[in-house]
């Protein structure tokens, strides 16, 4: 059995759109997470809270590293972060890591379903992205803040896996 897929004179669109996504994905790592990172793992943070207890384990080494890696918020770096300080860095990563776990997926259905509903597919991905920079402000506004972009973004996706569906069912 053979399967012949044509892409549609659109299908760039659709391509774009994927990448935007990913693009933004990456972005919200910078911008986002490694921008708070950067505020609250400070170099003199690391060495008042670290430095003794990683020179003890690491000799070699001239400090602890930059940015309190390998911690991603509930670590031993973290333990002694302020409240307030620890609440906003998990935020952002959360912020980072939610984009991180649908992006992936999201991408692969914007390519699926733009075969066969090309604009359709960029508007909603187009929407989509849009949703995800409102989850990002409503995010760092406060927890309750994330759920308008939240339901609007999964609209769009439910959209976009239908289409998927849709389009992969037409193939069979």
């Amino acid at each position: 059995m053979t399967i012949t897929i044509t892409f549609p004179p659109e299908y760039p669109y659709v391509m774009l759109s994927s990448l935007l996504i990913g693009f933004l994905c990456l972005l919200f790592g910078f911008m986002v997470a490694g921008r708070k990172r950067g505020q609250i793992f400070t170099e003199e943070y690391m060495k008042k809270n670290f430095l003794k207890e990683h020179m003890e384990a690491f000799p070699n080494d001239k400090a602890p590293p930059k940015g309190g890696y390998p911690d991603m918020g509930s670590g031993r770096y973290s333990q002694k972060l302020s409240y307030k300080e620890w609440y906003e860095f998990n935020i952002a990563q959360r912020i980072h890591m939610n984009y991180l776990e649908q992006a992936l997926v999201t991408c692969f259905i914007i390519l699926i379903s733009g075969i066969k509903y090309p604009w359709p597919t960029v508007g909603l991905s187009l929407g989509y992205a849009f949703f995800r920079i409102l989850v990002l402000v409503g995010y760092n506004v406060s927890v309750r803040w994330r759920k308008p972009g939240v339901i609007f973004l999964n609209f769009a996706l439910a959209a976009m896996f239908y289409f998927s569906f849709d389009t992969v069912i037409g193939l069979m």
